[in-house]
């Protein structure tokens, strides 16, 4: 959590906006509802199998597409490329979680944060 809490506070600024796997590591959930709210920066949670989906719910506000490798508790996959080239268009980060997948992402490759641990 301190990896998580760290990006967090210092990417997300009032007024920004979040684009998350719904299925959220219960961490991060209460991370982002309870306290980055409490600051201003906005989420919207899309289904974890459905990558697409992150372009509908994109806004020019967007500044975070924030993503697990496989997400927590369900362990639903989530095609990251997809939501890399989703991201990068619209000139958003990309940041995957990774803590629960212990090979490699390509995170360089695709220009994504990475946490693993």
């Amino acid at each position: 959590m301190g990896a998580i809490t760290s990006l967090a506070l210092s990417l997300m600024r009032q007024g920004d906006h979040v684009v998350a796997v719904q299925d959220l590591y219960g961490g991060s959930r209460r991370l982002f509802d309870r306290i980055m709210r409490n600051f201003g920066v906005n989420f919207t949670y899309v289904p974890g199998s459905s990558a697409g989906a992150f372009e509908n719910l994109m806004r020019p506000e967007t500044k975070i597409v924030w993503n697990e490798s496989s997400t927590d508790p369900l362990l639903q996959i989530v095609d990251i490329a997809i939501a890399a080239e989703v991201a990068h268009k619209r000139s958003a980060l990309l940041v995957v979680d990774n803590t629960r997948e212990h090979i490699s992402s390509r995170a360089i490759e695709i220009r994504c944060i990475h946490s693993g641990s």
